[in-house]
């Protein structure tokens, strides 16, 4: 008599669809993976300026002439805030909107659709 794993001498064939299903599982993953890490960086505080405050190179950059909850006035240009806005101090550190000012320095990014996505303080020189 013979054993459970051999059956009159032809191999087991593999069912494709749960071949199809693996697959298209194990690509999702990946690719849920991938973009989860690639949006992590994106919105991450820039660093690397040798005197402790974050590189950047910035869309718009001036004197803020306005700031309001929903944008900002910066080097004559008016600008809507993205919903998920971010603010950050002239070290890096996330700080809120309203601990910006009338006549503060300061740099925004752009997100593709045109909004501020990032609003940075400048540090004095």
């Amino acid at each position: 008599m013979r054993g459970p794993s051999h059956r009159s001498g032809r191999r087991a064939r593999k069912d494709p669809m749960k071949k199809t299903i693996r697959c298209t599982a194990s690509l999702l993953i990946l690719f849920f993976t991938v973009t989860a890490f690639a949006g992590e960086i994106v919105s991450r505080p820039a660093s690397g300026g040798g005197d402790g405050s974050p590189s950047v190179k910035f869309h718009y950059m001036g004197y803020l002439a306005r700031i309001t909850d929903e944008g900002i006035v910066l080097a004559g240009k008016k600008l809507l805030f993205s919903p998920k806005v971010e603010f950050y101090s002239g070290t890096g550190k996330r700080i809120s909107r309203y601990d910006f000012d009338k006549g503060q320095k300061a740099g925004c990014l752009l997100g593709k659709d045109g909004r501020v996505v990032q609003l940075r303080e400048i540090l004095p020189d």
